[in-house]
């Protein structure tokens, strides 16, 4: 004797599927209490349907409800149709799909783990690490406030903005952690809240290295490195978003890719629109350095040929 599940996916899918076992190659669905699947939707009838296991498939037949029953787009009122495995009938609200206990399932779903945990070397994550981190990125933040302002400015004032910029990015960093933890707690029910932190603290370590790296390359070269900036911009996105991605969710390498490409060709459009639009003022825009601000270790004024700056720098 064959034994048929049927699988009832309840309105608006707010309660997880409900699976029915019944022994025999007949069976009836409804609403009513004679029903060997009892479906508890308003919309169905008390008698709603009844199948029956063929050769060709599963036999279904609608015995004159009130709403009919809806198959592969089309509305049946007391007709029979046949139906494979795994289809989905609507009858009311209720989505049905009809198994055999021989049916194969998909495979399950793989928890993130193992190798993307092993893409965090284990001394990254420890905690004495972390401070050391964010110190350094804090440093980064205190250098570039501090190159980044008049002369005439009092260092209590320059160093009262880089604790401020140091502070924004800790609750940036802790922000994002919790964001990618909670992703990672639904998704695959881990919530690696330290290797995210430690991830967005590398990430604001690298960035501040970027981004005095640029600046002095725009003080060498007395112009400004849009191109470079959006690159290289984009580049540690991607880079930071896969590993975020890899802790918290079970998606492939192909689809965070096509994820991490989608949200970074969003941005690359929106910034684009932003230059054409404003492109006159951008154009105008100075370095970060220029005559009257230098960076750390160069004072001298911007624009100087390289080999007179080698000279000057190696005496």
């Amino acid at each position: 004797m064959a034994r048929i599940i049927i699988e009832l996916r309840h309105p608006a899918h707010l309660l997880p599927p409900q699976y029915v076992a019944v022994e025999g190659e007949s069976i009836t669905v409804g609403r009513g209490y004679d029903n060997a699947v009892i479906v508890p939707d308003a919309y169905v009838s008390a008698r709603h349907l009844c199948i029956t296991l063929r050769e060709t498939g599963w036999e279904v037949q609608d015995v004159g409800t009130e709403n009919g029953t809806l198959f592969r787009g089309v509305c049946f009122r007391g007709q029979v149709f046949t139906a494979a495995s795994g289809e989905e009938i609507l009858i009311g609200r209720t989505t049905v799909k009809i198994h055999l206990s021989a049916d194969s399932v998909c495979p399950a779903r793989r928890l993130a783990g193992g190798s993307a945990e092993r893409d965090i070397p284990a001394p990254l994550c420890r905690p004495l690490v972390l401070p050391g981190l964010s110190a350094i990125a804090g440093l980064g933040m205190l250098n570039r406030a501090f190159y980044g302002v008049s002369e005439k400015l009092v260092w209590s004032k320059v160093f009262s903005q880089a604790v401020g910029l140091f502070v924004n990015y800790l609750l940036a960093a802790l922000i994002a952690a919790g964001f990618w933890a909670l992703i990672g707690r639904l998704a695959v029910h881990r919530a690696c809240f330290r290797r995210h932190y430690t991830i967005a603290v590398l990430s604001g370590v690298l960035y501040a290295g970027v981004v005095l790296a640029l600046d002095y390359a725009e003080f060498l070269l007395d112009s400004s490195l849009t191109i470079a900036w959006v690159v290289a911009t984009a580049a540690m996105v991607a880079c930071f978003l896969y590993w975020h991605l890899s802790l918290s969710t079970p998606l492939s390498d192909k689809r965070k890719w096509m994820l991490i490409i989608g949200a970074l060709c969003v941005v690359l459009l929106s910034a684009a629109t932003a230059y054409v639009t404003f492109s006159d003022d951008l154009l105008k825009m100075r370095p970060y350095y220029d005559n009257s601000v230098y960076p750390p270790f160069f004072p001298f004024p911007s624009g100087k040929p390289l080999n007179l700056f080698l000279a000057e720098i190696t005496r």
